[in-house]
């Protein structure tokens, strides 16, 4: 018996597995060899953990864009940067050892593959937004639907789209070429609408959304799976290194580690469920308001809503 399995080799999974003491047996069970090929966008806190990774671009602009209005907010220092996704994607494997089995299902100690039944201790779920684990263990999650697409860059910054014409979530470009786009249904079709283009390299994936438990008995959840994802960029890069490290510390203890990571990432994710909630029933000339009214500096691009709370409160007293 192992002392730990990990389900899922992305960034939580690989993360986690290098997080560990060196004395612990894990494997590792992941079938496949692909990456979700977006533009790769993090924050400065991506040099914690990670100092050589390669930059491909600095973001120091930023355009918030409504209907029939946009205001744009330039910035002295990067608040954001546009990584190499693949070199980060070998750099997060290299030296891992992965069983590329299919999971099919989890019970008590025993995880069962195609190939066969691999049994641990403590089995960590790593395995995405439609994680076996995480169903294997009966927890509920909200999912969204994203998609990205590629075509000539128009802007050397961000731009972020809150218009309800194309559906209930937001839209954005990236000054890789990127347009992409969040709602709850008609992604896609939303996509191209928003676009105007014919994009290449198309890509649809779901995105979990909100507070969920992130454990059962000898079990707990990382990155995706525990829906631990930016409420309202949708990244998931940085909450999963947060997460994971947190998980190598304390995956003896489920309880502990869920209240550690809520401690530091809960609140923004509750913030997000509150907005989303409020922008769903908001109507459009109510968000041009907003966007006419909102102040934007020292962006933190982790925790935008509970930093700009913050901001607000300070404000006001």
């Amino acid at each position: 018996m192992h002392d730990i399995i990990i389900v899922g080799a992305g960034v939580a999974g690989s993360h986690f597995a290098k997080s560990l003491p060196e004395n612990v047996d894990y494997i590792i069970i992941d079938p496949n060899d692909i990456y979700l090929k977006d533009s790769g966008s993090v924050s400065k806190r991506i040099f914690d953990f990670y100092p050589d990774v390669r930059v491909k671009k600095n973001i120091r602009r930023l355009k918030i864009v409504g209907h029939d209005i946009e205001r744009e907010f330039v910035h002295d220092e990067p608040f954001a940067y546009v990584i190499d996704r693949l070199r980060f994607w070998k750099t997060l494997r290299h030296g891992l050892s992965i069983v590329k089995e299919h999971v099919i299902s989890i019970n008590g100690n025993n995880v069962t593959t195609n190939h066969g039944v691999y049994r641990a201790k403590t089995i960590v779920g790593a395995d995405g937004a439609l994680s076996v684990v995480r169903n294997s263990l009966g927890i509920k999650s909200k999912i969204y639907f994203g998609a990205f697409g590629f075509a000539h860059p128009e802007y050397d910054g961000y731009e972020v789209h809150f218009d309800k014409s194309y559906g209930d979530g937001f839209a954005w470009k990236i000054p890789t070429g990127e347009y992409g786009l969040i709602s709850r249904k008609n992604t896609l079709k939303n996509l191209k609408r928003f676009s105007g283009k014919r994009l290449k390299n198309i890509h649809a994936y779901p995105v979990p959304m909100g507070l969920q438990h992130s454990y059962r008995k000898n079990c707990i959840l990382i990155g995706d799976a525990a829906s631990q994802v930016k409420p309202i960029t949708f990244g998931g890069i940085i909450y999963s290194l947060i997460s994971a490290e947190i998980a190598s510390k304390f995956y003896l203890h489920p309880r502990e580690y869920e209240r550690r990571w809520r401690s530091v990432l809960g609140f923004e994710i509750f913030l997000g469920e509150i907005y989303r909630d409020i922008y769903k029933y908001t109507p459009q000339k109510f968000v041009n308001i907003a966007i006419k009214l909102l102040k934007v500096s020292n962006i933190d691009y982790d925790f935008i809503l509970s930093k700009t709370l913050k901001n607000l409160f300070h404000n006001f007293m």
